[in-house]
């Protein structure tokens, strides 16, 4: 990029003879709007590149030259390869602290235009100069480069359009606005067109209200801020009480009852719920729903990436979800019954990992189910209505019988 001294456009000659050098070796041109030259209207400064996404525009502003300066925006592919940058915002601070007196001197000049050109110029150029490259192996899917070129497009025309009432420009601003709404719009169907996996644990806790730990569950009321005479009284209703067994008229000896709440009451689920309120603070992971003393904790694949990386990366997570399940229920007390508790894999997929991943809690296999039916409502791997249907239907059929009996045969 530089001062080449030959019009491509009007040099004739001298512009064939270079033309056919740069098609020689595959280079190309890439040239200012308006001319480059203060003492004609020649474009005699431009760049020869190849392969590289460049352009190039020529800085109005004061020069010692006779050339106007070029600005040329490079696009690198490094996003690509997992490079990443970030602004330090610091040194850019600094920089501007320094330059805050001669700033002020020129916005109090009359050229506002210009001033606002070439302020703009330097935070461009005062960006690029403070930015940190790094390489960054993991990293969330972003919107493609191509979308973001045309909102940079947009915005800047938008701007200029403001600036000087273009009219024109203000149409080209806003189409360019409109086509970057609808390659988002398609973009984020394709993103959720890749089908990501989701899997739902169902847990069974054993005997679930029976096992309510009274000290745990006293000391994390206490803890959640209840009011001392409300735990006090809680206390009171759960100590000291018994139980027998009747079998065939026969009783057993009264037995002191040290954990459960009482059977029908209509605390005992408030306090469960209460004293289970913190697990999701232990299986951050994963999106859980309590109703009572049923559970079920969904865990969904990562947008954005390929169907079986989804996978492998939701089979990890739902290992350590599962371990982190197994310590908390140790650390509150409250027993899993491992034979009840079951995994389900769904997704929009037509192929599944076949054959589904072993996953344990604790030293027990947890065993992968293709429906189950949660609080009155059967779910299917593929989130369907068909089995809820079905399994209505044949219950409505078996009541026929009972609703119109047949007739009896002479």
């Amino acid at each position: 990029m530089g001062d080449f001294n030959i019009d491509i456009e009007r040099d004739g000659d001298k512009a064939d003879r270079l033309v056919e050098w740069m098609d020689s070796c595959s280079l190309g041109p890439v040239v200012p709007d308006t001319n480059t030259s203060l003492r004609s209207d020649r474009i005699i400064d431009y760049a020869i590149t190849t392969g590289v996404d460049l352009t190039i525009q020529t800085y109005e502003g004061d020069t010692s030259s006779d050339h106007k300066p070029l600005l040329g925006v490079l696009i690198s592919e490094g996003g690509k390869m997992g490079e990443r940058s970030r602004t330090i915002w610091s040194v850019f601070s600094l920089f501007l602290s320094y330059t805050y007196a001669f700033w002020e001197k020129e916005w109090n000049s009359e050229l506002y235009d210009a001033t606002y050109e070439r302020f703009i110029s330097f935070l461009s150029s005062l960006n690029t100069r403070c930015q940190h490259f790094f390489t960054s192996k993991h990293a969330r899917p972003s919107i493609p480069q191509e979308i973001i070129k045309i909102l940079a497009q947009s915005r800047s025309l938008s701007f200029k359009a403001k600036r000087k009432g273009d009219i024109i420009l203000r149409t080209e601003a806003r189409r360019l606005r409109n086509l970057a709404r609808f390659e988002l719009k398609r973009f984020q169907q394709e993103q959720l067109a890749k089908s990501s996996p989701v899997a739902t644990v169902f847990v069974d806790f054993k005997s679930a209200f029976d096992q309510l730990w009274f000290d745990g569950c006293l000391g994390k009321l206490t803890r959640m801020g209840i009011s001392q005479a409300y735990v006090s009284w809680i206390r009171a209703w759960l100590s000291e009480r018994k139980a027998t067994i009747e079998i065939h008229g026969k009783r057993s000896r009264w037995i002191q009852i040290n954990r459960g709440g009482p059977q029908g009451s209509s605390l005992t689920p408030s306090l469960f719920i209460t004293y289970h309120s913190d697990m999701a603070d232990y299986i951050p992971g994963a999106m859980s729903f309590f109703f009572a003393d049923d559970l079920a904790a969904v865990l969904a694949g990562q947008i954005g990436v390929r169907f079986t990386d989804q996978c492998v990366e939701l089979e990890r997570r739902l290992q350590t979800f599962l371990d982190q399940l197994e310590l908390y229920s140790i650390l509150a007390v409250q027993p899993i019954n491992y034979s009840k508790t079951q995994v389900m894999f769904s997704a929009r997929a037509i192929g599944y990992p076949n054959p589904l991943p072993p996953v344990h809690c604790g030293d027990h296999m947890v065993e992968w189910i293709s429906s189950f039916k949660y609080l009155g409502y059967w779910l299917t791997t593929k989130l369907g209505w068909g089995n809820m249907i079905g399994k209505t239907r044949i219950a409505v059929l078996a009541l026929f019988p009972v609703i119109d009996p047949p007739l009896p045969m002479n």
